[in-house]
């Protein structure tokens, strides 16, 4: 093989531009000399076609020609060897510079659904809400469910709508009714390609929510479920999207009473606390905040007592998957991020696991995806509901791990290669690298990125304290949100930004 590299400078910046070059594939392990003599063959050497013209044997006698072991070979060639898309979507450089693009809805998955992991400093928050925003440019549908404001600037300043405890209200029929009349020019149809009645696929949501929060650790049994299922489709028949959790109850108590069952009535005590009269009252009768035309909205779910917020998490399931039927198309991109899945998702309920694999199956039905946080690999086989939802992704993304990534490679010796377990080991923490490091796997595929964030993206998409509270502290003093990231980047990031700004000066 014939290794050159041509270099195209001027005299004024020649010595600077050789340095750097000599730097640059000195770094990558591979110590360039500069050629004194015979620069014509060298060049010959770098064009198509010429070693089969007999330039070959010249090189040869010139003694460029040098014996390379394969494995040592195939990392030279990286059009071979790095699997690239270019479909658009997120800029993810590869780690051997190849330009690729990540988009869950064309990277040739089986579902589009994403489960994502990286540790405090891999830099997971900057690359969600890159994937977030990426989406709603593609003209699709973001929900958010964070716990900790990390995504209230990205909301607001796309222009949609960021709520909080004190206004997030999830009555599961409130648009039931607009699913009913929602007359499309198209058909949603599952895997099989057989036709989706929505409003059942809705009911059962519903049914298997409602079979949650009235036994949030005992799994109901079939005989139970079936008579809750009826008991909704009752209590739907006569009021409509005017039910409430009260009418599921009454409609329950009747069957109870007809049937002479102590069963169905357990089920109706266990629902009290959601009634108009108990404990949670408006959580799940007040009508739901949802706008499907909203293009992101995020849900704030600090502030609900722990006993209630994974009954919220699964409303809020239900509820996105409703939204995505009514957002349209099955082409139009949608997706669901729920971060710190393994704590909003915490139990150990086969009742629940099965409700999020009904859940995901819905989304993928109407064209949308679930995309799943945890700050480690560890924590998505912490309890079943967020083991779950990584079994029910076929994207799986992983940044720098933490300490808990050894003890799970000592459980799991078999989840990752020798190889792979070194390249996720030698991940550098953002903040030093000055970019993610993320290996995905996709579509049979598993590939190697870095994701770069330029100074403004930074500052807006940060969750470290001082950044955060700095721009939120511009921001309540009045000042505009895109005014406060700017002068967020600029304070923190002032002298990348000279920086580049005098490069670009420089070659202009």
């Amino acid at each position: 093989m014939v290794l050159t590299v041509s270099l195209f400078t001027d005299k004024t910046h020649q010595k600077k531009d050789t340095q750097a070059a000599k730097e640059s594939f000195s770094h990558a392990g591979l110590d360039i000399i500069p050629l004194k003599m015979n620069q014509p063959q060298a060049l010959l050497s770098t064009l198509p076609f010429m070693m089969s013209e007999g330039l070959w044997d010249d090189c040869k006698k010139a003694g460029r020609v040098r014996t390379l072991k394969s494995s040592n070979l195939v990392n030279l060639f990286p059009l071979i060897m790095d699997f690239c898309q270019l479909k658009g979507g997120v800029l993810l450089p590869t780690m051997r510079q190849q330009i690729s693009f990540f988009n869950p809805f064309t990277c040739g998955s089986d579902n589009q659904n994403i489960a994502l992991t990286g540790g405090s400093g891999a830099g997971k928050s900057f690359l969600v809400q890159e994937i977030a925003e990426t989406v709603y440019a593609m003209g699709g549908k973001v929900w958010i469910l964070d716990k900790g404001a990390s995504y209230k600037k990205l909301t607001l300043s796309l222009g949609g709508t960021y709520m909080t405890h004190a206004n997030i209200f999830l009555n599961p029929f409130t648009h039931l009714g607009a699913m009913q009349s929602a007359e499309f020019e198209f058909e949603f149809v599952d895997d099989d390609g057989r036709p989706v009645d929505p409003m059942m696929e809705a009911l059962d949501n519903i049914t298997a929510l409602f079979a949650t929060i009235a036994s949030p650790y005992v799994p109901l049994t079939a005989f139970q479920q079936s008579v809750l299922g009826d008991a909704i489709v009752t209590a739907w028949e006569r009021k409509g999207n005017q039910v409430l959790v009260d009418d599921v109850r009454d409609a329950l108590i009747e069957i109870a009473g007809e049937e002479s069952d102590r069963r169905i009535k357990d089920i109706a005590v266990q629902l009290k606390k959601f009634c108009t009269d108990g404990m949670y009252k408006d959580v799940f009768n007040k009508p739901s905040m949802l706008d499907p035309s909203v293009e992101i909205t995020t849900l704030e779910l600090d502030g609900f007592p722990p006993a209630v917020l994974r009954p919220v998490i699964f409303a809020l399931m239900v509820s996105i998957n409703q939204q995505m039927y009514l957002a349209g198309s099955r082409s139009t991109p949608k997706l669901c991020i729920i971060e710190e899945a393994w704590s909003l998702l915490s139990g150990a309920n086969e009742q629940a696991r099965e409700f999020i694999n009904t859940g995901y199956r819905t989304a993928r039905k109407f064209g949308g995806a679930f995309c799943t946080v945890t700050q480690g690999i560890e924590d998505f086989f912490s309890n079943e509901e967020a083991k779950a939802c990584y079994n029910n992704s076929d994207i799986h993304i992983i940044l720098r791990q933490g300490e808990g990534f050894d003890k799970y490679l000592i459980q799991n010796p078999d989840a990752f290669s020798p190889f792979e377990q070194r390249i996720i080991k030698s991940f550098a923490p953002s903040a030093e690298a000055g970019y993610s490091s993320a290996r995905i796997k996709a579509g049979g595929h598993v590939t190697y990125h870095r994701f770069f964030a330029s100074p403004v993206k930074r500052a807006m998409f940060s969750t470290e304290p001082k950044e955060f509270e700095y721009c939120e502290n511009l921001y309540k003093q009045g000042q505009s949100l895109e005014h406060a990231i700017e002068q967020t980047s600029r304070h923190f990031y002032g002298k990348d930004i000279d920086a580049f700004n005098q490069a670009i000066g420089a070659s202009a």
